[in-house]
């Protein structure tokens, strides 16, 4: 009897442990859906609702920007769901992504997404300015895509082990977010001063891979402003830190806009080929 009552314990077992299975399977799916649909915190109806109103108020034109704006922004919200459950199903629900590749797609969804919040932001502070510029703005998000790159992910500095360093870097990388956002928006001037900003006080936690990428924000909103030779001088600055901290990518988009802004800006067109050739 005692063996045919433990025989009848394993076969319990046996069954209660695949249905335990599924239940976390389950439950991993579900949290997965959930990361996905987060975004309509940032792009859900009330957000929708702000912008819509104070685009309003720059007239006729505010009303039809927003209508041409919305297609972009839920085209690039809806990429970024589908890849944000993607990578997380990958991670939690079949094991098939390291550990280390799921962090440094969480980072990039996170950064992404924040790209979207400092957007819609400055969007909303400037209307007349931004129903001029709101579709381009819009169109030049980050592709969600580049998130999937783990090539280029992986080329990216290693977040501090400070938990506080960590939230300074996080507020900071916003600011940098915004600055992007000021010059989507054409408010150069206003991008200008929180670049500088930035730069110093990136420079004061002695973040070498934020400083150049304020750097060039500096250089950019500086050329925006046909201020060439300050620019130019910010550009090469970013430039040959990014070379010196191996972003390659940073590197690149500095030698691209040297290049337009030496040939193009100061008419030096022999140095400018130079700038092609790196870029």
């Amino acid at each position: 009897i005692r063996v045919g009552a433990a025989l009848g314990l394993l076969a319990a077992g046996a069954i209660a442990a695949p249905l335990w299975q599924q239940r976390e399977l389950a439950r991993r799916e579900a949290a997965c859906v959930a990361a996905g649909e987060s975004i309509a915190e940032v792009w859900g109806e009330a957000p929708r609702g702000r912008l819509r109103a104070a685009l309003a108020t720059a007239g006729r034109a505010g009303e039809e920007t927003f209508e041409k704006v919305v297609p972009w922004i839920d085209r690039w919200v809806g990429r970024w769901s589908e890849a944000r459950v993607s990578a997380c199903r990958a991670a939690e629900v079949e094991r098939t992504a390291p550990p280390e590749q799921a962090a440094l797609e969480r980072a990039c969804m996170a950064e992404r997404r924040e790209e979207l919040v400092a957007l819609l932001e400055v969007l909303g502070e400037d209307p007349k300015s931004a129903a001029q510029r709101a579709v381009t703005a819009a169109a030049s998000l980050t592709p969600v895509e580049a998130c999937a790159d783990m090539a280029a992910l992986a080329r990216r500095p290693a977040p501090p082990y400070d938990p506080a360093q960590l939230v300074r870097l996080g507020a900071l990388r916003r600011d940098l977010l915004r600055i992007w956002g000021l010059g989507m928006a054409g408010r150069y001037a206003d991008g200008l001063t929180r670049a500088k900003e930035l730069r110093a006080r990136a420079a004061a936690i002695g973040d070498a891979p934020l400083s150049a990428e304020a750097e060039l924000q500096v250089g950019v909103m500086m050329g925006k402003l046909q201020q060439y030779d300050g620019a130019v001088q910010a550009l090469e600055r970013a430039f040959v830190a990014a070379g010196e901290l191996g972003l390659d990518d940073l590197a690149a988009t500095a030698a691209n806009d040297l290049l337009f802004l030496v040939g193009h800006g100061q008419k030096r067109h022999e140095a400018a080929t130079g700038w092609a050739r790196a870029a």
